[in-house]
C-alpha cells in the first residue's frame, strides 16, 4: 500500500467534521430558541396564577358579602 494517499475514510474526515460542526451550530441554536420559549411560557404561567388568584380572591370577597 502507498502511504503517500490515506485511506478514503481519513479524506473525508474534513468534510464529516465540518457537517458537525454545522449541526452542533444547528442545534445550539434550538436551543436558544427554546430557552426563549420556555422563558416566555414561565412569564405567562406566572401571570395567569396571579390572574387566577385575584379572580379567586375576587369571589371569596364577594361570597361573604
Amino acid at each position: 500500500m502507498n502511504s503517500a494517499y490515506p485511506p478514503a475514510r481519513l479524506q473525508e474526515r474534513p468534510f464529516e467534521l465540518q457537517g458537525q460542526q454545522k449541526m452542533l451550530a444547528v442545534l445550539q441554536v434550538h436551543l436558544e430558541e427554546t430557552e426563549e420559549q420556555i422563558e416566555s411560557l414561565q412569564q405567562l404561567c406566572l401571570e395567569l396564577q396571579s390572574k387566577i388568584t385575584k379572580v379567586q380572591q375576587e369571589l371569596t370577597q364577594s361570597s361573604k358579602l
